[in-house]
């Protein structure tokens, strides 16, 4: 079983190359695995990310990976690969670079929505580093099937966003273009691990493996194809701008094709806390990371 990290070391790479399993990443027979889609998590080989892709560790078993690419807007640049802060959740992480509601980068994969379109149970997941407050609405992580040029999500939207009130914004929106959005969650700053799900009657939104606020949704499925899934931008389709550039560290986006139970939810937090033993098929026992994000060039942490 993978160590925890308790303090940050500098990164060494391992004589044997590889860390986690190339063929299979994900350890199908783990309870957590159970109708995930898309896992874009830095906790394996250094190859499972390329100068401008984020690859995705859900491949092999007759899994087809959903590879999430990196885009810039405006001005902005893409991403950055980042190391570890020796903190939970911090297990390496891309650093958005957002500056304005269009300028920034994101990472996206196109057409992810036409695999869940007719399911009425989803969840979405992500780590993230959030800022005490923020000068702009900013897109986290999900699918939105944004309107242009007003902005406004069209039918097809499941997403968690950070507003400037203070507050966290998660709406499921079905195929007619009905929504719910869940009250209002104070966020505060500090690496948080959020959860969205929707299980036909009810959205709930999960920070850091309890229960924050939920709200009655029956709303049907998704019901829309062709909306990509997305970090740091919930907007999709038609878009000619953005929801708002994020300008957070983030990591560990996950889809999956099913509602997460609040069991699973709280076991999801304990263990991506520790690299995932057991659910992810490292290969050996090693774990290595870099001391700060500023010198982290890049490379992460990876565990073997």
């Amino acid at each position: 079983m993978p160590a925890i990290l308790t303090q940050p070391q500098r990164f060494v790479l391992p004589s044997s190359g590889r860390l986690v399993n190339p063929a299979c990443p994900v350890n199908w027979a783990h309870p957590l695995n159970a109708g995930r889609i898309l896992w874009w998590s830095i906790v394996g080989n250094p190859g499972w990310r390329g100068s401008n892709v984020f690859h995705d560790l859900v491949r092999g078993a007759g899994h087809n990976p959903n590879d999430g690419t990196f885009q810039s807007i405006g001005s902005g640049s893409f991403p950055r690969w980042m190391g570890s802060l020796g903190q939970p959740g911090s297990i390496g992480c891309l650093k958005m670079t957002g500056t304005s509601t269009s300028v920034g980068a994101y990472v996206s994969c196109a057409n992810v929505s036409n695999i869940i379109s007719s399911l009425s149970s989803i969840s979405i997941a992500i780590w993230a580093n959030l800022p005490a407050s923020v000068s702009w609405n900013q897109s986290l992580v999900g699918m939105r099937n944004e309107i242009a040029p007003s902005n406004s999500d069209g039918p097809g939207a499941f997403y968690i966003n950070l507003l400037t009130s203070g507050v966290y914004e998660t709406r499921f929106r079905n195929g007619s273009g009905t929504a719910v959005t869940v009250p209002n969650y104070s966020f505060n700053s500090g690496w948080k691990r959020l959860i969205a799900t929707y299980d036909g009657t009810t959205l709930s939104l999960f920070v850091n493996g309890s229960l924050a606020v939920s709200a009655a949704a029956s709303l049907g499925t998704f019901g829309q194809n062709g909306v990509p899934f997305s970090i740091g931008r919930t907007g999709g389709i038609s878009s000619n701008n953005l929801q708002g550039m994020p300008s957070v560290s983030a990591t560990d986006a996950a889809l999956w094709s099913r509602a997460l139970s609040a069991q699973d939810v709280a076991l999801d937090y304990q263990l991506s806390r520790q690299g995932y033993p057991n659910v992810l098929n490292y290969l050996g026992t090693t774990e290595y990371s870099f001391p700060t994000e500023s010198n982290a060039g890049n490379f992460f942490l990876c565990m073997g």
